[in-house]
């Protein structure tokens, strides 16, 4: 038993499954144990004042663990709780009963997808945000897939082959190329040089092309996957536009059959180079979804665009039967979503589409902030912001705001340890009960009673019980940094009765002279590490034993 199950039940009791989305519960208020807005909700639907619904509910709700309801002044429905929902909640995570039954919807997690033309720098910092998700909704049941999309097909891969061409040239001493775009780095003479050392005369201008764009993108792509090891990311499967991009005629043809592609033109279009096109273009209705315009699929030399691609991409994940789809992209595609929704969500009638945009995290060092530009060379690596902070701490940081919020990361201070830092704040916790063990040493009777517990520490347990509900919510709002507020949450209760224990000896977790009291407590302490752990670990953090 925990909150998530005890509302679940009463929502059955109060015979409102069909409203079930507009009606919300909020737990350990300053008013009760459980409130809802459902006397609202019922108003609504019944034609009745709140008051006369109230008065039918007290004596309609017959639920073990509600020992008293009552009504707010201003409409709320209170729930005040038997103490024997504590003593089951608390067996429940002792039993390890608080988990979700598995369900056949396959869920796909798409994050990162950074172009392969150099190292991930700080600017994929939030890239954290779909690995965890991904955790979550595994543990809520979920059948999740962590996907990358590799954008191998677009003219930034001509881009990079170019660049380590001119690197291969200067090897043989012969002039580079005159480049009007190119990426530069370390990273870029390394691949030339692993090219000259296999091949050191065979490639000229003539035929380097193919063999740069493949080698270049398979070597560049191991260090992403390092890059994105070091903050403990580890996809299930990597997708290539290349092997995908025969899926777009399939998905072109659903939508034309909806009247949502034809040839036409959106007027002059100017191209990099200054010229004029009024080509006809193969163009999607997005304005038929109140997007500005319609727009293109085809460019004017007949390829597609991105978003044609992109539309492939997810028909082939429709293929794979994926019936919740979820991305990740950085805010500069705010524009871009509604157009991909409505192109992705007319291509089949039983699938969910979320697309969710990420604030880049700027990194402050010496006072300064730090820059980020792949193709300069000189941006701040993923892998070494973290060597910076360290995995744990980095992806608490990430995890921590929400992914619209603008967050800005001072290096030189983030590493102090105290307890105004948050990230050891939550850690500290932890450690503590685990030196009570140390302490106590004890084998635990689990056969306890909440007579034992002080009030704050009955208030902890309320807080246990609602992990399963912070879970349930993120599932449906993507929301992340929910369960990092919840650790937070749990960690300033404990911290709290650390603290009382100072003032007054009898509300210590260890009670030298009295055993029963020591082991229940030990018994809560038991499962609030547990808890910690487990949220930790969805959130890919280790808990640490000490500081």
């Amino acid at each position: 038993m925990d909150f998530m199950q005890l509302e679940s039940d009463l929502i059955v009791e109060l015979g409102q499954k069909t409203h079930t989305k507009d009606i919300f519960f909020t737990s350990n208020n300053n008013h009760a144990d459980l409130s809802t807005n459902a006397l609202f909700i019922l108003s609504k639907h019944m034609k009745k004042s709140p008051k006369d619904i109230f008065e039918q509910i007290k004596t309609k709700i017959n639920n073990k663990y509600i020992k008293d309801i009552t009504m707010s002044k201003n409409g709320f429905l209170n729930f005040h709780l038997h103490d024997n929902f504590l003593h089951d909640g608390l067996k429940n995570i002792i039993d390890d009963k608080n988990t979700f039954e598995k369900n056949n919807i396959k869920v796909n997690v798409e994050f990162v997808s950074a172009n392969p033309t150099g190292p991930l720098h700080y600017g994929n910092a939030r890239s954290v945000y779909g690995d965890s998700l991904a955790n979550i909704l595994r543990f809520a049941g979920y059948n999740t897939t962590k996907e990358y999309y590799v954008n191998d097909a677009g003219n930034q891969i001509n881009i990079l082959a170019d660049s380590v061409f001119s690197e291969y040239l200067k090897l043989q001493n012969l002039p580079s190329l005159e480049l009007e775009e190119q990426y530069k780095g370390s990273y870029i003479s390394d691949i030339a040089q692993e090219i000259y050392k296999n091949d050191s005369e065979k490639w000229d201008k003539n035929n380097y092309k193919e063999h740069f764009k493949s080698f270049s993108m398979k070597y560049i792509i191991e260090i992403i996957k390092e890059d994105l090891l070091s903050v403990g990311i580890k996809h299930d499967e990597w997708v290539f536009e290349s092997d995908i991009i025969c899926k777009v005629s399939e998905a072109f043809e659903i939508l034309r059959n909806k009247d949502l592609i034809y040839e036409g033109k959106l007027g002059t279009i100017h191209s990099k180079k200054g010229e004029e096109s009024h080509q006809t273009l193969t163009l999607f209705r997005s304005s038929k979804f109140e997007d500005s315009e319609d727009r293109a699929l085809t460019k004017p030399d007949g390829s597609n665009t991105y978003f044609a691609n992109d539309i492939g991409y997810f028909y082939d994940k429709i293929k794979r039967d994926f019936k919740w789809m979820i991305v990740v992209l950085g805010a500069d595609h705010d524009g871009y979503i509604k157009r991909l929704q409505n192109a992705v969500l007319n291509l089949a009638d039983d699938i969910k589409l979320d697309i969710k945009t990420c604030q880049v995290v700027l990194f402050k060092q010496n006072g300064e902030n730090i820059k980020i530009s792949k193709r300069s060379g000189n941006a701040l690596g993923l892998r070494e912001a973290v060597e910076g902070i360290g995995k744990d701490m980095f992806r608490f940081l990430m995890l921590s705001k929400s992914l619209d919020t603008h967050y800005t990361v001072n290096t030189d201070q983030i590493v102090e340890l105290s307890m105004e830092n948050p990230f050891y704040y939550l850690q500290y916790a932890h450690a503590r009960i685990h030196s009570m063990f140390n302490a106590h040493n004890k084998e635990l009777d689990f056969n306890f009673s909440l007579d034992s517990l002080t009030e704050s520490m009955c208030s902890l347990l309320k807080i246990l019980l609602d992990f399963r509900k912070c879970i349930k919510s993120i599932t449906r709002t993507l929301e992340v940094h929910k369960m990092t507020h919840y650790l937070t949450s749990i960690a300033e209760k404990f911290h709290s009765i650390w603290n009382e224990g100072k003032m007054d000896p009898e509300k210590r977790w260890i009670l030298q002279q009295n055993e029963k009291y020591t082991n229940d407590r030990m018994v809560l302490a038991h499962s609030v590490k547990k808890t910690i752990t487990q949220a930790m670990n969805l959130l890919g953090i280790k808990p640490y034993d000490s500081l």
